[in-house]
This record gives C-alpha cells, structure tokens and sequence, in this order.
C-alpha cells in the first residue's frame, strides 16, 4: 500500500512537472526575445532542419562559426565560404608536388571523403603518371543535398575567387534526378531550384500555413527540450512511474515534432508566393517528361563542368553513383531490405524512372570526352550490408567497396 501511494502520489506530482515543464518553455522562448511562437518565424525563416542558410548564389550553405584564420600563403578555409568545418582549405596557389582535389555532389559525395574512404581511391591513382609521387589535398565544396547546377556554379564562384584545383571528382546523380520532382516541382517551385526552396524563401508574411507550422515545430523542441533538461535535474524525475510517464509523453512530443516536420516540408508555393519561391514556370505533360528535363540538366551540368575543368588544367571525373531503387543494382539480405528500402518513397519514382536516362547521358558524355564512369551497377555482385537508410547513404564498407570499383573504371583507361 505504501509502494502504491507513493507511486501515486508521484503521478500526482508528475503533472504539476509537466506544467512546469510548458512554463520553462514559454521561458525560454521568452528569453529569447520572443513574444509569442509565431515571432520565431523572423529568424528562423531562413534556416531550414539541414541547418543551411541563404546563398545568394549557390541556393544555401552552411554558417561558418567564425573560427577560422587566415591560413599562410593566401590560403583560406571553405568553411568561411558555407561548406562545412571538414571542408578543407581554399588554395590559391598550385603546388608541383601537390594535387589539389576538389570533390564535388551531395551528401554521399561528403560522407564518400570524411569517413576516410576516397584515400583508397585517390592512392590508386598515384599510379597515373601525372599523380606519382605527390601528395593529395581533398577538400569539400558541397553540402547536404546539392543538385545541379550546384555543383556546377559552387566550381565556377570558387573559380572566380581564386580557388585552384588539379583534380575534379563528381560524384552524384541521386540528388539530381530523384529530388526536383517530389520537393520542388510538385510544390508549385522551378525543378532546378536547390531543395526547401520554398521553405528557405516562402513570403511568410503570405504563407500563415508555413508560419504556423515552423512556429509549432518550434514550440514542441522547446517543450521537449525543457521537459527533458527539468526531469534530468528533478529528484521526481528519478521515480519510476514519473520516468515511464514522461517516456510516454517525450514520445508524443516527439511524433508531434516529426509531423509538423512533415508538414512543413509539404506546404506548396502558390500565387501569393511572387517569383521569388516559385521561379521560372516550366510545365510538362507527364513525370516522364519532367524526368528528361533533370537527365538533361544533369548532362549539361557536367558538360560544363568538363569545359571549365579543362580550360583551367584541371583533370574532371565523374562517377554516377549507385542507389538501393535501381532495379537490378544490388541483391540485398532481408535485413538490408528492411533498412535500405520503403515502399512509396517519395523519390524511389526518380530513380527507378530516371537512372536508365542518366545511363544514356552517361554515354553522350563519354562520347564527348567527358571522363564519364558509370557506377550505379557497382554493387550488383555483392550480398554484403551498405545501405543504412531509405535514401542513398552507405556505410564504411560500401564506400570502401565503390572506391576500389571507381579506381579500377579510372585505372583501365584514363586519358589525360
């Protein structure tokens, strides 16, 4: 009877917790110079969940934290530039023992370089000639889900402040064909526009159903936030039932987050919006159509790339990239299915759809001279687990896999 009254008493207790816990929040957001919720929205309009900011030329990029220094011989930080604290250095100077890498796409493209794996790609290539013997300089002038033609004016802005490289390597195609469609276009935004675009610029003194939803994601991170950070430092956040309590209600708190997350990203362009959200209008008369039209700018993309790199003696690579939609592109075990693959992702369209236009564009590149290698059927002699999500990502393994195949494609006939 004791044990019960007192677990009782805890519950009892455990709702004034909660009601404190609303009360810390509406504190915090005071703090904050906030007023009420919706006041949020001037600030937080433009960042998005990826943590990028407006670019005025490059769509969005990462705020740099201020903390980097002038490096010697005018040298400079990418950071300072929007790409990231493990984006490398800006050199200004060729070096002939040197080679400077710039690694160009999306997020596969990032995770591909910082979890150490292009080392086994680029040391193979120090069995050209032109690489023997020198040291690699990688850097990262990409972000989180970049699409061309990202990658293709982030080369020339980068180019046109000084920037040098001696290596381009492009690995993409994903982001590209499987993103302007479901983020973008059926939105009411121009396809080519980066991603969030109408998240990132809507009008929202125009958009009362984006205002609402950005400051309702708000309000719940604050609630979870603060309930999570009381009950840490409350003796009644030690009791059992208080615990199993604020579990259940951290959860609903949670789910709530994820659906205005989701709603947020839903919202679509509309007349009111001006051309600053919704961009050039373009209209095509089915999905496929639409599809050809990001193939086409995919090609054209590197096309450009290919002439800049060459203009500026700069070696360019581009390697298509492989994905878990691709029919025939990899045997998977039951439990990579169940990680890698869901049925009706929004993008899965994309790329089942359009990675056989990307194929043939990767024909006309090569025809072109373009140093074109098709990677998307890299894993399809493989059972061994990459995948680790629903989208694209892979882990250590695969990348060190797809390293060694994109090695070998260069190796076999690689012509300056």
């Amino acid at each position: 009877m004791v044990v019960i009254g007192t677990e009782a008493f805890s519950y009892i207790l455990l709702s004034g917790t909660e009601w404190k816990a609303s009360v810390i929040a509406a504190d915090l957001r005071s703090d904050s110079g906030e007023k009420n919720a919706e006041e949020k929205v001037g600030d937080s309009a433009l960042f998005t969940p990826d943590g990028q900011v407006l670019h005025p030329y490059l769509g969005s990029v990462i705020p740099d934290s201020g903390a980097h220094a002038q490096l010697p011989n005018g040298w400079d930080w990418l950071a300072n530039y929007g790409f990231g604290d493990d984006a490398g250095p800006l050199v200004r100077k060729r070096s002939p023992d040197k080679v400077v890498v710039g690694v160009f796409g999306g997020s596969v493209a990032r995770q591909f370089v910082t979890h150490g794996d292009a080392d086994i790609f680029l040391n193979e290539l120090k069995k050209l000639p032109q690489f023997a013997g020198k040291e690699f300089i990688v850097t990262l002038p990409l972000n989180y889900g970049y699409k061309q033609p990202q990658a293709a004016l982030t080369l020339q802005y980068l180019l046109t402040l000084g920037a040098k490289f001696d290596l381009i390597v492009l690995l993409d195609g994903f982001n590209d064909i499987a993103m302007p469609e479901p983020e973008n276009y059926s939105l009411g935004v121009f396809p080519f526009y980066p991603r969030s675009w109408n998240l990132r610029m809507q009008d929202i003194d125009h958009a009362p159903a984006m205002r609402k939803a950005i400051a309702r994601v708000a309000e719940y991170r604050d609630e979870y936030d603060a309930m999570t950070q009381y009950e840490s430092k409350s003796l009644l956040g030690k009791l059992f039932t208080a615990k199993l309590l604020a579990s259940i209600r951290q959860e609903r708190l949670a789910s709530k987050i994820a659906q205005a997350e989701e709603e947020l990203h839903s919202i679509a362009a509309n007349e009111q919006s001006g051309y600053i959200v919704r961009g050039p209008q373009r209209y095509y008369s089915s999905r496929t159509d639409l599809l050809k039209d990001a193939a086409s700018v995919w090609e054209e993309s590197s096309r450009q790339m290919h002439m800049t790199a060459r203009a500026n003696n700069i070696a360019f690579l581009h390697f298509l990239q492989p994905n878990q939609y691709d029919p025939g592109s990899k045997p998977m075990t039951a439990a990579e299915k169940k990680i890698a693959l869901v049925e009706n992702n929004p993008q899965s369209y994309g790329v089942i759809n359009g990675y056989p236009l990307l194929r043939e564009a990767g024909e006309r590149l090569r025809q072109d001279g373009v140093h074109f290698y098709d990677m998307s059927m890299a894993f399809a002699d493989t059972q061994e687990e990459f995948y680790v999500d629903n989208c694209c990502h892979i882990n250590h393994a695969g990348n060190v896999y797809i390293a060694r195949k994109m090695a070998e494609a260069v190796l076999s006939g690689f012509v300056p």
